[in-house]
């Protein structure tokens, strides 16, 4: 389990990254121009659409400084956003659905969250291998939701799948290596 805990911690580096980046917008640190070339190595790099990215800024924007009403008005944009600019089972739905989960379950709304990662899982299910790394992560939210919830049974079964997971990745990155071997 730690080492499931260790893997999708590193996922969420980026977000904490970023959310240095936005205090240090906030203070003056970084230049309106500055955030601008940000979204466009963003969007070059990800091949993802302006509008999307920069409803997403904002999300995480308000998400991070604890405004999450706003944060979920942004998230349910996004959402939007992603399924007519992607189609609506793409990585970015997913992960927009991922997103609304985290800010029902800060709004402490359990049962909207629960249904959106759900949902974050199946599309990710449909667009990635089930073993990927993206599918972990509204799984370990699921996971921490059920625990929280006090829902063993639930919690136990999504453990098992993000083992699952891990081994799959292991064994893949052993492949990987040795084909430079």
């Amino acid at each position: 389990m730690r080492r499931i805990l260790c893997a999708i911690l590193l996922l969420f580096i980026a977000a904490i990254c970023y959310a240095a980046d936005s205090e240090e917008i906030k203070q003056g640190v970084i230049t309106e121009q500055q955030q601008e070339a940000m979204v466009k190595r963003l969007m070059e790099s990800q091949q993802v659409n302006e509008p999307w990215i920069r409803v997403c800024f904002m999300r995480d924007e308000f998400f991070y400084g604890g405004e999450y009403e706003k944060a979920l008005e942004a998230a349910k944009e996004a959402l939007k956003v992603a399924k007519v600019s992607f189609g609506p089972d793409s990585h970015n739905v997913g992960s927009s659905l991922y997103y609304l989960g985290k800010c029902y379950e800060a709004l402490e709304q359990d049962s909207e969250a629960e249904s959106y990662y759900k949902q974050s899982v199946e599309i990710y299910g449909k667009v990635l291998d089930q073993n990927q790394t993206p599918t972990a992560v509204p799984l370990y939210a699921l996971f921490e939701l059920y625990k929280k919830q006090g829902k063993e049974e639930e919690a136990q079964k999504i453990e098992e799948r993000l083992q699952s997971i891990q081994k799959k990745q292991e064994q893949d990155a052993l492949d990987f290596k040795r084909k430079f071997e």
